[in-house]
């Protein structure tokens, strides 16, 4: 298998998450909760400032399809990601922003989620050096899923040493 766990051991890298200038509708607020509590920004062991990294993280879950109906990602990588949930594209990011102030995404799972196992997908690209456009920080990955199947049982999945990383084979950091 390509894929074996290697959580990132660092802390949280210094990197501070803003909510701020989430949408109530689709952040914290819908949520019920504060964002990212027991949450870790994770990486593979290697270097924290890879140039050009490509790296997919994979998380699998279960749940139950009701579950799904409130269910939520909010996930945010230093410098861009794609992420799938069961093989459908959910979306990418994150938008542009200060490093120390990145804005996570949230994506509605409704659509794409099973009952039974599910794989959640990140492809991360850290750019490793600054360009006129991004100001380095260095690379990781934060997410949560928050699950809800509507009779008062929530609970939430974290980025933490359970998700799955491994340097893509696809693309050659060699490459611009």
């Amino acid at each position: 298998e390509i894929l074996d766990t290697r959580p990132y051991s660092g802390s949280n890298q210094g990197i501070t998450m803003s909510t701020d200038t989430l949408n109530p509708s689709i952040g914290g607020d819908a949520c019920g909760h504060k964002l990212f509590v027991g949450t870790h920004w994770i990486w593979d062991d290697g270097d924290i400032h890879p140039r050009n990294g490509w790296f997919l993280f994979r998380k699998a879950f279960s749940a139950k399809r009701e579950e799904f109906e409130k269910a939520l990602l909010t996930i945010c990588a230093d410098s861009k990601y794609v992420v799938w949930l069961n093989g459908i594209r959910l979306g990418q990011g994150p938008i542009r922003s200060w490093p120390d102030q990145l804005i996570p995404d949230s994506y509605p799972l409704n659509a794409a989620g099973n009952e039974g196992t599910n794989l959640l997908e990140v492809l991360v690209n850290h750019y490793g050096l600054g360009t006129c456009s991004y100001i380095e920080g260095p690379a990781g990955l934060i997410a949560e899923i928050d699950l809800d199947d509507g009779s008062g049982h929530a609970r939430m999945i974290p980025t933490d040493a359970t998700w799955q990383v491994s340097s893509h084979p696809g693309y050659v950091r060699t490459v611009p």
